[in-house]
């Protein structure tokens, strides 16, 4: 009787409440919220859980489960335990009945078991790390619980099945990026942030207790749990391996949805460009890449000179056009060509270029300066220039010098197309070189190979070659029909020669009335893309180590992010963006 009054008593304070509630389902949530307070101290501090502190508010899946079991609504489960908590948190454990077994059974397991499976086995609290925006480090606890039947264990997350970690779905308010570390959203954000419009990725360290390799972890488990929030997809990573390795195909696999579907603002349109304009130009940034010109497929490592295809060719001598195979004592000694005499030396002159001293002297011969014979000699000389020998003609085998490649080789740069307004439309890595070709298949891809979606304008410092290049084939000329192929005015006047008459005629920006106004303003912005590789450029420091998928994942991430802040902009600006409907 005296728990019937103290429960009348406190539900009586919300009358709404306390007249719906048969006494029946108030017993049933008291028994089975008293057989969870364990699971609901899992959200306690140690110091709060000793000192019999009463949580304010249920765990989710907590309140979820009691909702479901007593087929309620969410708002009597909240009522319920603002009420009841601390009856409930200190009253004696009763003995669940039969019955109140069965919803333990039925609706106690997340991972979508069947009847007469039950959630138990918490592993005990271990110590944690949780990083927050506001405060820095704290110290923390974290634990798992799992299915008896299933053996699903269930983390902050994510739970384990069979070798994978399915994630809950959804954005998450904490980061679960470390088996013992955790990273509050907005902490994560903030680092985002950084890189996006500081190109600091690792730069603060709070309280020395977080490294740059942590963030990282951080930022590519936000950005992918983030990515597929957004779909509506599930999560789904292994739970065996290490942490590179865990993310690597999910990575991989958002680079290739890109490649096929593109940027999300690749039909970008405003009102701030009468016409749909873009501009198409390249910044080198670089990843290191198989040494095969224009092989596309990953490197092992990022100290790797050959993919795994071509892997074999390491053996091969390092001068160009020679395929002798070096020999293996030699290889492993060190040396990469041949036993050429003259491909050796050649290795040795570049092996010494890189050397300290080497480099010093040529900045004094730079200079004009001969190095002194003498350390305390006061007289400064000047270096002489040779006096002209003799030509005895053309050596009968040639004048070409042989050249030889010891480094990696870097992709060569990264094609990219601008709106005028400076959302970033399109992105792609050139391995070889910025051909003409590769541009023009670039843009293709990116309006789909259909012609209806190709831009009215399109700026690009080499149209007159793309315009000659196009004309020689009849698809490509009816792909290009509807659309002005222009230099931006910057590379107009400063890149192309006067005397180049086809350029003149076909690419000069003044000769079409669309691109500007009787007074000679220019109704677009043709510098959009030079402006934007300003920002783009920053992150060379940051990528130029970092293997295709992390490359290319990260360099994605910020366009997208860079788009949502400019789409902000534009509106707050009335500029009202939207997509145009693609064919």
């Amino acid at each position: 009787m005296l728990l019937f009054r103290d429960v009348a008593l406190r539900l009586s304070r919300d009358s709404d409440v306390y007249d719906s509630l048969p006494w029946d389902f108030v017993q049933d949530y008291i028994h089975l919220a008293r057989a969870l307070k364990d699971e609901i101290a899992l959200g306690l501090s140690a110091h709060g859980h000793q000192s019999g502190l009463v949580p304010a508010a249920l765990p989710l899946y907590v309140h979820e489960f009691l909702r479901d079991a007593l087929q309620s609504d969410d708002l009597t489960i909240f009522h319920c335990w603002t009420a009841l908590r601390d009856i409930i948190w200190h009253m004696p454990l009763v003995k669940l009945t039969p019955e109140h077994q069965h919803l333990f059974y039925r609706y106690g397991c997340r991972a979508g078991c069947h009847k007469n499976e039950r959630l138990g086995n918490s592993y005990p609290l271990h110590a944690a790390v949780y990083f927050s925006c506001s405060s820095g480090a704290y110290a923390a606890y974290s634990s798992s619980l799992a299915c008896t039947v299933c053996h699903s264990r269930y983390y902050h997350n994510y739970y384990v099945k069979d070798g994978c970690r399915i994630y809950y779905g959804g954005n998450v308010d904490v980061v679960h990026f470390e088996e013992h570390f955790f990273m509050d959203h907005n902490l994560c954000e903030l680092f985002i942030s950084l890189m996006l419009f500081s190109w600091c990725p690792h730069t603060w360290n709070l309280n020395l207790t977080l490294s740059s390799e942590q963030v990282w972890h951080a930022f590519y488990v936000s950005c992918v749990i983030r990515d597929h929030a957004s779909r509506g997809a599930t999560l789904v990573l292994s739970n065996i391996g290490d942490h590179n390795s865990r993310l690597k195909e999910v990575l991989e696999a958002r680079n290739l949805r890109i490649i096929e579907m593109g940027q999300p603002e690749r039909s970008h349109a405003c009102k701030a460009c009468p016409l749909r304009a873009a501009v198409m130009d390249g910044i080198t940034l670089g990843h290191p890449c198989c040494s095969i010109h224009n092989c596309t497929q990953p490197l092992i490592n990022n100290r790797a000179h050959f993919c795994l295809m071509h892997e074999y060719m390491k053996y091969e001598c390092s001068v160009t056009d020679c395929n002798a195979i070096i020999p293996s004592l030699e290889y492993q000694a060190g040396f990469r060509t041949c036993s050429d005499p003259d491909h050796r030396d050649l290795e040795r002159s570049k092996r010494d270029r890189q050397k300290a001293f080497f480099q010093l002297r040529r900045l004094l011969q730079k200079q004009g300066i001969v190095q002194p014979a003498d350390s305390m000699d006061s007289g400064t000389s000047i270096a002489e220039p040779p006096e002209d020998e003799p030509c005895d003609g053309k050596p009968d085998d040639g004048n070409q010098v042989p050249k030889i490649r010891l480094g990696r080789r870097r992709t060569h740069n990264e094609q990219l197309i601008f709106c005028c307004c400076g959302v970033i439309a399109a992105r792609a890595t050139m391995f070889g070189a910025e051909s003409i070709t590769g541009a023009k298949d670039f843009v293709k891809s990116v309006c789909g190979f259909k012609a209806d979606n190709m831009w009215d304008i399109l700026f690009f410092d080499n149209n007159c070659g793309l315009q000659g290049h196009v004309r020689t084939n009849e698809e490509d000329s009816e792909f290009f029909r509807r659309t002005i192929l222009c230099v931006d005015v910057f590379h107009f006047k400063s890149k192309h020669k006067t005397t180049d008459e086809f350029c003149q005629k076909h690419c000069n920006p003044a000769m079409w009335t669309e691109l500007h106004d009787d007074a000679g303003k220019w109704h677009f912005n043709s510098s959009a893309a030079e402006q934007g590789n300003v920002w783009l450029g920053g992150y060379q420091a940051i990528v130029r180590d970092m293997l295709p998928h992390r490359y290319n994942f990260f360099l994605d991430e910020m366009i997208m992010r860079r788009n949502e802040v400019t789409i902000r902009k534009l509106e707050e600006s009335g500029m009202v963006p939207y997509h145009v409907p693609r064919y």
